[in-house]
């Protein structure tokens, strides 16, 4: 027997006659979805548009944070001697200083890495120019000094030349007078004559200012900071502070000197200014000059500057490039040893056993140090930097 149900569901009954049928539901009002949406949106959008204008928008702040720690060796162009294949890396570090916008004042404020500096901490008493020139011309006294001392220890001829007089530094007395070099000269200016007197290099200028006094007035030729146009100054010579009554532009000179190898050697810094690589530059020209490794295979960082006896000179924001070091993976960081006692101890807290922080006041003690860890002097003169080479 065929007890399946083939019956076919009826419809719904129809409503009593003359009674309407039941009314749709409503679709939702698109004017009640809103009402709540365009507050969110409107907040959305002054969200985005401040965070827009606060990073663009300068404060009087600049800022010192960890830069970048750079392989030496692949800005090293030499003609005219061998180099040599090495396993290990010597790294310069930098630190950026920028003036802050709002939105990295901000966040600057939460980064234990970075230091917010004032115009007068970052710029003392000279313009951002003023810096930045001086910055590239200590950049280029350091890798001269650098190439001297490398070849010195070496074992190869290395003398300084004399070099422009450039103003690095304006010097004022009291009262300095209105035609007074400190007034009228600017930082970068290179001094080419004086009263007609020729000055090819620094050492020209007191040969020229012989027999004048302070009060006197001569007539400068200068050349300003990458012009080659020269311009004539009306300056009132002045007196020194020593006590001695020296007729005096009244300025300090950069380092010019020029050093006199065997061969050529650039070293491209590009934008890069100060002096703080030249312990850096000095460990990788002695490491890609000299069969063997000087570093033992490692991957060797440093910072300090450099002078013409091998000494090692202190630098600034050693913390903030302590953490580029970190960042690139050395294993050794060569600090100078008159950095600050406190400074150290944050950095090496922070740090840890991932940097090996190691301070060293001459290039022969960061050599001893590479030594220890491996490293090959045997092709060295480690008195090359007796007193014969200043």
């Amino acid at each position: 027997m065929d007890t399946v149900n083939r019956s076919v569901p009826l419809p719904p009954p129809l409503p009593p006659s003359g009674l309407p049928l039941p009314a749709p539901l409503p679709e939702p009002d698109a004017s009640r979805r809103l009402w709540w949406a365009l507050p969110l949106y409107t907040v959305a959008a002054i969200v985005v548009l401040g965070v827009l204008v606060a990073a663009v928008v300068p404060v009087q702040r600049w800022q010192q944070a960890p830069g970048s720690a750079l392989p030496v060796a692949e800005r090293l162009e030499v003609e005219g001697a061998e180099r040599f294949e090495s396993d290990g890396t010597v790294l310069f570090v930098t630190a950026t200083g920028q003036q802050m916008t709002l939105l990295s004042w901000v966040f600057g404020a939460l980064d234990g890495d970075v230091d917010e500096l004032t115009y007068e901490e970052r710029f003392g008493p000279r313009t951002p120019v003023e810096q930045r020139r001086l910055g590239f011309q200590a950049m280029f006294g350091s890798k001269q000094v650098a190439e001297f001392v490398a070849a010195r220890l070496l074992g190869l001829p290395a003398e300084f030349i004399g070099g422009p007089a450039v103003v690095a530094e304006v010097l004022c007395g009291a009262d300095p007078a209105p035609t007074s070099g400190c007034r009228l000269l600017e930082v970068g200016d290179t001094i080419v004559a004086i009263d007609g007197v020729t000055t090819p290099v620094l050492a020209d200028v007191p040969t020229a200012l012989e027999g004048r006094l302070p009060g006197d007035e001569v007539t400068v030729t200068v050349t300003p900071y990458q012009s080659t146009t020269e311009e004539q100054l009306r300056i009132t010579l002045t007196s020194p502070d020593d006590g001695t009554d020296r007729a005096i532009l009244g300025f300090r000179p950069a380092d010019t000197r020029r050093v006199e190898l065997p061969y050529e050697i650039d070293i491209d810094t590009n934008q890069i200014g100060g002096p703080s690589a030249g312990l850096a530059f000095t460990l990788a020209l002695l490491d890609e000059l000299s069969p063997g490794s000087l570093t033992g295979g490692a991957l060797v960082a440093a910072t300090g500057t450099i002078a013409q006896d091998g000494s090692v000179g202190a630098v600034g924001a050693v913390r903030q490039k302590a953490v580029a070091v970190r960042q690139a993976g050395a294993e050794v960081f060569l600090v100078p040893a008159d950095t600050d006692p406190g400074e150290l101890a944050d950095i090496r807290r922070s740090l840890g056993e991932s940097l090996q922080v190691i301070e060293v006041a001459t290039v022969i003690e960061a050599l001893e140090v590479l030594a220890a860890r491996g490293g090959d002097l045997s092709p060295l003169d480690l008195d090359g930097l007796g007193p014969s080479a200043d």
